[in-house]
């Protein structure tokens, strides 16, 4: 099947969102519980699999193959599952609207807007994969969405939702022209870092130089990096508001009682507790790395490729990371 155009592209995301205000404009899906948010999820990956018909099979695996945490954010990775771009419109819409399902309205709009920016690269936008692990009426089953600078890991288990490990990258980090000039799909992740280490100083930066990457990779699960940087209980009120602004970005990706949920057991471990650290260069359009840890997550931010307009981001949680610790 050909690539997915620029238009065909525009023409499926309006669809899928505009099906999200209607859900939420009529009262069709009101996720109050992460088990609304889980039956949600799993009507849409229904509607999937009987869009795929016989191509089901190259999108679905058993829950407990090991493809389930071969996750990816590179282009060149050889991703399992079915594209978008060998898909008919029916079938993306019906992906779409799980990709919907599985998020907050702004963390659709983030995913959209990232990939988006495939097109701006010159790259084929339709190369994002599903793949569907178990049968969404089990106890437990999951799902993956991923492609260039994008993977959302989802597990659900007795109608608990987890969406960590969550990949979000960028690039460029401002479009320079065209349709969507000024686009930045990752704004706020990387400004109100970067006024947070401005307002604490040279006691935030604990490396003169960027890491060049995150630091735990494709792992499956992942330990506590050293601390670095400055505890959140030394922080002024204005330091509080530049976290929580970074935090408040990657939680309002998921829907709003999974991320009450992660919020949860973020608070139980302490913000006070959360350290942030700085590496690199203080000024944008320079390398520069940040982390935000503490005993129960971690947030790692890069963005040191290509003159600092290539963001990779991870948000790790150290218990429940693909569910891990339910099943």
């Amino acid at each position: 099947m050909n690539s997915l155009s620029r238009r065909t592209f525009l023409k499926l995301s309006a669809a899928a969102a505009g099906t999200v205000v209607l859900h939420q404009q009529f009262g069709l899906a009101q996720p109050a519980t992460t088990s609304v948010v889980a039956d949600d999820m799993r009507l849409a990956a229904q509607q999937v699999l009987e869009s795929l018909g016989d191509a089901r099979t190259n999108a679905q695996f058993a829950f407990n193959d090991q493809e389930r945490f071969d996750w990816h954010w590179n282009f060149a990775h050889r991703r399992d599952g079915i594209a978008l771009n060998q898909m008919t419109e029916t079938q993306r819409e019906a992906v779409l609207n799980l990709v919907a399902a599985g998020t907050s309205p702004a963390g659709f709009q983030k995913a959209l807007d990232i990939m988006f920016l495939q097109a701006v690269l010159g790259n084929d936008p339709g190369r994002f994969y599903l793949a569907l692990f178990g049968d969404p009426n089990d106890r437990a089953w999951g799902w993956r969405f991923e492609g260039h600078h994008l993977s959302v890991n989802v597990t659900v288990v007795d109608g608990r939702v987890s969406m960590t490990p969550l990949f979000l990258g960028a690039q460029p980090t401002t479009v320079a022209r065209g349709e969507r000039q000024g686009l930045q799909a990752m704004k706020y992740e990387e400004e109100s870092a970067r006024a947070l280490m401005l307002s604490l100083g040279e006691a935030a930066i604990f490396n003169a130089r960027a890491l060049g990457n995150h630091l735990t990779g494709r792992d499956t699960q992942v330990q506590p990096l050293e601390p670095v940087g400055v505890p959140v209980n030394t922080f002024n009120a204005d330091q509080r508001g530049y976290l929580e602004t970074v935090l408040g970005e990657y939680l309002g990706v998921m829907p709003a009682p999974v991320a009450t949920e992660y919020r949860g057991r973020l608070e139980q471990a302490g913000v006070d507790n959360i350290t942030f650290g700085w590496a690199g260069a203080q000024v944008p359009l320079q390398a520069h790395y940040y982390r935000m840890q503490n005993a129960s997550f971690l947030l790692e931010f890069d963005n040191s490729r290509n003159s600092a307009t290539h963001i990779h981001s991870v948000w790790r949680d150290f218990e429940h990371d693909f569910g891990l610790s339910w099943v």
